[in-house]
């Protein structure tokens, strides 16, 4: 987690990309991986509530698939607009 964030915060300071969509795109999948990190916590003894670590599976989940479609939807576009 600590090496997702130092490279977030390269990323935002220094903004080494050619195109401003593939930057913003890259760190837009950065932050998806941090707060996927930091839900991964709840899989283990750390939430015993069997409920709860359903819930957050279902919020990583969900987080997966939007950040798939969202990079899907970047690619379709500027598969387009190339």
């Amino acid at each position: 987690m600590v090496l997702v964030l130092f490279d977030i915060t390269f990323k935002m300071h220094y903004n080494p990309y050619e195109s401003i969509v593939g930057g913003a795109l890259e760190k837009h999948n950065d932050l998806y991986v941090l707060f996927g990190a930091y839900a991964l916590f709840y899989f283990t003894d750390y939430a015993p509530d069997p409920d709860t670590k359903e819930m957050f599976a279902w919020i990583f989940i969900g987080s997966f698939c939007a950040m798939a479609a969202t990079n899907i939807a970047v690619l379709m576009f500027m598969g387009i607009r190339d």
